[in-house]
């Protein structure tokens, strides 16, 4: 996988969201859901890199989680099944700690 480049794994039950920042830190990097996107900021000397990426109405936004193990930044992204999709409702926008 090369840097800046995001691949999108797909499962039944949760899309897996993986991009490669080699020299980046936890502390450079920056994962936030808002207004049904999952936006990636990394910062760090000599230059930034943004992604942003649209969820699927099914995503189960409160319980996303990311890590950063070997240069590589991977978000869970849990998907709600087609009965829970029914009710709903976007949450307010967060953070998500990249552990």
């Amino acid at each position: 996988m090369n840097t800046g480049v995001v691949h999108i794994e797909k499962k039944e039950k949760e899309m897996i969201v993986q991009l490669r920042l080699p020299g980046y830190s936890h502390k450079d990097i920056q994962v936030e859901v808002a207004q049904g996107s999952l936006s990636i900021l990394a910062a760090h000397k000599p230059g930034s890199l943004i992604k942003s990426i649209a969820l699927p109405e099914n995503t189960k936004t409160e319980k996303i989680r990311a890590t950063l193990r070997d240069n590589t930044l991977t978000v869970f992204i849990p998907l709600r099944s087609i009965d829970e999709t029914a009710i709903h409702l976007w949450h307010k926008r967060h953070s998500i700690s990249v552990e």
